[in-house]
Formats: C-alpha cells, structure tokens, sequence
C-alpha cells in the first residue's frame, strides 16, 4: 500500500548538463541514499522544426512516511520523513546540477511547501497567487526548506554518491 509522504521535484537543463546519464545517476543516487522510496524521470522539451528552445530533464522523487501501520499517524516517522527531504534539498543544491522546481506534501490533500519562480510563472497570476499564500500558510515547514536551500560553506559535501 502506498504511504502518503513528500514529493521533491527537481529540474535539469538537458542542453548544459552535459553527461544526462551521469547527472540522472548522480541525483538517483542522492535520494536513494536519503531515503526516496521512488522516484522517475521525465523530460519537457519545446522546439521549432529542429531548434530545441527548451529541454528539462525533470527529477521526481517521493520520500514516503516511515510508519508501517498506514492508519497510525505517527508525527516522529514524518518528522523523520522531513529530516531526509531537508538533506535531499541541501546536497542537490550542493552538487547544482539540478534546481528544486516544487516541494509538496502528499498527506490527505496535496500541500504545496516551496515552488519556484519558474514553476510560479507557468501558473496563472491568480493560481500563482493563491499558490503563494498556501506556501505563506506553512511558515513552519517553509523556514526549514528555506535554510536548507541556502548555500553556505559550512555545509558538508558528501562525497560517496557514485557518478
């Protein structure tokens, strides 16, 4: 049965990131070893006749509750859950081959924790706006996943992920 957990969705640009195939087993290396239960990859590409004007290697990785009894809601297994999706984020902005597109949490109904400017401008100007007053909403969750997208020096780089 599927648990209920969070969503990170990052973004690659197909055309500078050079080595896709190193780069996809880089990052599914990153959130296995943080524990993502799942995670694909897609692709959105824009072009004219033969001029790709956009690619985007798209990056989906679920980090599901770690509770086994699905009708236990158990805060300290989701605090944990948490606590891997703040290392995701932090050593994805680390390596920066990919960029955090949307953060959401998958319990009972869809919340959105953190889009980007570029997710935000794809949106339209009223369901962007609403988008950002649910994010103001969780300031709680919102100032973790803030501090670990900041990019200090003090921040350990973890250098056994295979590339």
């Amino acid at each position: 049965m599927y648990k209920m957990g969070y969503v990170v969705e990052c973004i690659a640009n197909i055309v500078k990131s050079g080595d896709l195939s190193a780069v996809q087993t880089t990052q599914h290396n990153i959130a296995a070893y943080h524990g993502a239960n799942s995670q694909y990859f897609t692709y959105e590409i824009d072009g004219y006749k033969r001029e790709i004007l956009r690619g985007e290697n798209i990056h989906v990785a679920h980090f599901d509750n770690v509770s086994n009894d699905p009708l236990l809601n158990d805060p300290l297994s989701n605090d944990q859950t948490f606590k891997n999706v703040l290392h995701f984020i932090r050593d994805v902005y680390v390596k920066k081959q990919y960029v955090i597109d949307c953060i959401y949490d998958e319990q009972i109904t869809t919340k959105l924790l953190y889009a980007s400017p570029r997710y935000l401008k794809r949106l339209d100007k009223l369901v962007a706006d609403d988008v950002r007053k649910s994010i103001a909403s969780n300031i709680d969750q919102v100032s973790h996943i803030r501090k670990a997208m900041r990019r200090t020096r003090n921040l350990p780089i973890v250098s056994f992920y295979s590339a």
